[in-house]
């Protein structure tokens, strides 16, 4: 609001937009740049949601024990789960 409490004019608007855009530190790019689209944000969950799937499904999986005890990688999963997990299934 202005000094006279009365709400902005457009004009006054579009001149501190203006202001704002011609300083130094305004970078919108660079604010927004970093944030993931909500596409992003759906993969990353649904992949997410695959891996604890895939790995849940592969405590039981006498496969996968045999794949991590072989690479000795506790990570490690037989094809199936492996598929599953990146979605390929």
């Amino acid at each position: 609001m202005s000094k006279t409490n009365s709400p902005l004019g457009k004009e006054d608007v579009r001149r501190q937009a203006q202001r704002l855009r011609e300083s130094a530190e305004w970078d919108p790019r660079r604010a927004l740049g970093k944030r993931e689209s909500a596409a992003e944000q759906w993969e990353s969950l649904e992949q997410s949601g695959r891996h604890g799937s895939a790995y849940a499904k592969a405590s039981d999986c006498p496969d996968c024990g045999q794949a991590q005890a072989a690479l000795e990688d506790t990570t490690a999963l037989c094809e199936q789960h492996l598929l599953a997990a990146m979605g390929l299934e």
